[in-house]
């Protein structure tokens, strides 16, 4: 009998293993823009100037947008300023701060704010604004990481069981019984679909996602199929998910 072909990397193919991407890539786009963030926080620590800063008007937006629970309004706080320069030049400008910030500091008052020499433009007037938004993109970086190396462990573990199966497993002739809908949902239909056997031993298995018209080409509800189970988790696989048949 010619022994069947196994592929670790169709293993993961089939399994989907890069939905571990997603939250990966999250991961790094937030991580990138925290790593900018500190580093403009650390360049106007080590190079910023200090001086005072008269705030010349203060100003509220509010936007609204629409969401799937209602409408949502979402504000922000921005004061025009201004300030002279070591050189003694006047610079003005406008930039964004906190909601405690905007509510301390009224139009009139003198506040402490510190430029770049090189590029007065570039001015921090309300530190804890910013270090708030340092914050906004560290934690669903580390979330993410910590979602991607949950699921990646997973992956891990369900084909090394598969491995097993495949290489030392019994195998047993199991009854389809019907499909399962997946969870996710592309419209109104379910995104793919799984299997659902009853094997010889009378224990229950499910195959891995695929499309409806994929499983119905290959197995039917009634029809019967070959399993393989691992013999160290027990866990059966359906054999067109774990070989390259």
């Amino acid at each position: 009998m010619t022994e069947r072909r196994i592929s670790i990397l169709l293993l993961l193919q089939r399994q989907r293993v890069w939905l571990a991407g997603i939250p990966l890539v999250i991961a790094l786009i937030a991580g990138i823009a925290a790593l900018v963030q500190s580093q403009r926080l650390l360049a106007f620590q080590a190079q910023g100037v200090e001086t005072e800063a008269r705030i010349i008007n203060s100003r509220e937006s509010v936007s609204h947008s629409a969401t799937s629970d209602g409408t949502r309004t979402q504000r922000s706080y921005h004061v025009d300023y201004q300030f002279e320069t070591a050189d003694g030049a006047t610079q003005e400008g406008a930039t964004r701060v906190s909601a405690g910030y905007y509510r301390r500091n009224d139009p009139g008052d003198t506040v402490p704010i510190h430029y770049m020499p090189d590029n007065p433009d570039q001015v921090m007037l309300d530190w804890s604004h910013h270090r708030g938004g340092l914050y906004f993109y560290i934690i669903p970086a580390l979330i993410a990481l910590a979602l991607a190396g949950y699921i990646g462990h997973r992956y891990w573990r369900r084909t090394a069981s598969m491995l097993r199966a495949a290489r030392g497993g019994e195998a047993r002739q199991a009854k389809v019984q019907n499909y399962l809908p997946s969870r996710a949902k592309i419209g109104d239909e379910p995104a793919s679909w799984r299997l659902h056997w009853r094997d010889e031993t009378g224990a229950e298995g499910e195959s891995l996602n695929q499309g409806r018209m994929w499983l119905m080409a290959h197995a039917r509800v009634g029809d019967t199929i070959t399993v393989m189970v691992d013999p160290v988790s027990e866990q059966a696989f359906w054999e067109r998910d774990i070989y390259a048949i």
